[in-house]
Parts: structure tokens; sequence; C-alpha cells
């Protein structure tokens, strides 16, 4: 799942995995909340800022597990993930 460039979605409920990476955030504002995300390629949420925009993704209640790499993985200036 991909949310990029000032969105502001609501990702909920949601049972994501197999998946390259679970959730990609770039320089948005979704809040993630009480999904599974679990046996994902990579990450299970990774946030990152382009062209020094903020990124202020809201991640709660969920179950993040067995995932290759990170649970959540946070990258670049301005993210206050």
């Amino acid at each position: 799942m991909k949310v990029s460039k000032g969105n502001y979605s609501k990702i909920k409920g949601c049972e994501i995995k197999q998946s390259r990476c679970g959730v990609h955030v770039t320089s948005a504002q979704p809040h993630i909340l009480m999904n599974t995300l679990s046996n994902n390629y990579e990450n299970g949420v990774f946030t990152e800022t382009i062209s020094n925009k903020r990124c202020d993704a809201l991640i709660t209640f969920n179950k993040i597990e067995k995932n290759k790499h990170n649970g959540i993985l946070c990258q670049g200036e301005n993210n206050h993930t």
C-alpha cells in the first residue's frame, strides 16, 4: 500500500501480508491503525520524506510481526512519524 505527498488517509482494519512493503508513506500524514502487517518481504511500515517535505504518519494499535527487514522504518529529515 502506498500513500504519498500530502495525503491524509486513514488505513484501518486491514490485513497486509506477503507484500514487498506493507505500507509505504512518502511525505504524507496518514493514520495507520488497527492493522495486521506480517510476513512482508521488506518492512511492515516504511515512512520517508522527499524534497524536504514533512512526513507526519501516525501509527497506532497495529500488529506488526515477522517482516523480513524492519517492523517500522522511518527515514529522512523532517520525518515526524
